[in-house]
């Protein structure tokens, strides 16, 4: 349970990374609703643990918060990108970790 909970929190990690290219406006807005749900973690992790450890134990809450975790990985399936943020992220150049050898090659 422990293995299956850490393997679908980590992807949660780069979210933060990607609401930016994932809103057009309001990008602060944006990042404090992503704040207020990392936030409301922290209240509802223990709410459950009070509510579950007696009856089903620490394995069982592990199951439950995995079981958690796998319902909300299956509901990011069903965020889409809008049409504007995939063609601003194409306009923009990447930057590889060689690009400065390569300007320092040049000179």
């Amino acid at each position: 349970a422990g293995i299956l909970w850490g393997a679908c929190l980590a992807g949660y990690v780069p979210l933060s990374a990607l609401v930016p290219s994932l809103v057009r406006k309001d990008k602060g807005a944006a990042m404090a609703i992503l704040n207020l749900g990392a936030g409301l973690a922290v209240f509802v992790g223990p709410l459950i643990v009070g509510l579950f450890f007696g009856a089903v134990g620490a394995e069982g809450v592990c199951w439950i918060l995995a079981g958690l975790y796998l319902v909300s990985a299956i509901l990011t399936r069903f965020i889409t990108l809008p049409v504007h943020a995939s063609s601003e992220l194409t306009k923009e150049p990447v930057v590889t970790t060689l690009e400065p050898l390569r300007t320092i090659e040049k000179t």
